[in-house]
């Protein structure tokens, strides 16, 4: 599968370049299918800074990390995602 931004949520299953240059405001963030013990998923803006973090533990494998504080960036990266994929909801 594709990183696919287009509709609501975003699925990312792919560490990427830029996703948006433009102001994007992510209301949750979904992390499901990791697979390895301290797996990380990491999002930044484009000026790299980290916006939203996520370290697995070997207690949380099969168990999906969700969390729904909101945040506004300029501009999204996905520069580390050892497994799984994000579920990113605007």
């Amino acid at each position: 599968m594709a990183n696919q931004v287009v509709g609501n949520p975003w699925i990312i299953d792919t560490a990427s370049s830029t996703l948006t240059a433009g102001i994007v405001t992510v209301v949750g963030v979904r992390w499901i299918g990791a697979t390895t013990n301290a797996h990380e998923a990491i999002l930044t803006d484009t000026g790299g800074a980290v916006k939203w973090r996520s370290k697995h533990a070997t207690a949380q494998l099969g168990v999906d990390t969700e969390s729904r504080v909101p945040f506004s960036s300029q501009g999204l990266k996905v520069t580390t995602l050892g497994s799984g994929a994000l579920y990113l909801y605007l």
